[in-house]
């Protein structure tokens, strides 16, 4: 088994996150990266949380009534929520008739890692950016 790369991490848990924004549906949620095991049940490294909820927040795919950014790295959102445009990546139809959203319910039992639900969630975000622009 290949080692997993820095990306593949932030892919990982991109869409764990994710997953865990759709079990909320549109209700508000805190989160910390020093401890987001309180959101996602599991503990993730403080540097790699932040690295990915700021990503989110600057692609537009949750939003946050205040985001806190203290000098050692740890990020606070509170009142975040999925945006319109966090929604259309996960519901936009994929060339294989699903969506994001029916991969992730379906994550458990399909085998899929959450790698590569990160991946379709990058890649829907640029096609979806692509076909905005173009």
């Amino acid at each position: 088994m290949m080692a997993q790369t820095t990306l593949d991490q932030h892919m990982a848990l991109l869409g764990r996150i994710m997953a865990r924004f759709l079990e909320g549906g549109l209700t508000p949620r805190d989160i910390r990266s020093s401890a987001v095991k309180d959101f996602l049940g599991v503990d993730e490294d403080n540097q790699l949380t932040a690295s990915v909820l700021r990503w989110m927040l600057d692609e537009g795919l949750i939003r946050a009534k205040d985001v806190h950014e203290s000098m050692f790295g740890d990020l606070s959102l509170f009142s975040a929520q999925l945006t319109s445009r966090g929604l259309a990546v996960v519901k936009r139809p994929l060339d294989s008739g699903d969506t994001i959203e029916k991969r992730i319910q379906s994550q458990p039992s399909s085998g899929i890692r959450w790698n590569e639900i990160g991946d379709l969630i990058g890649g829907t975000l640029g096609g979806l950016a692509k076909s905005l622009s173009g």
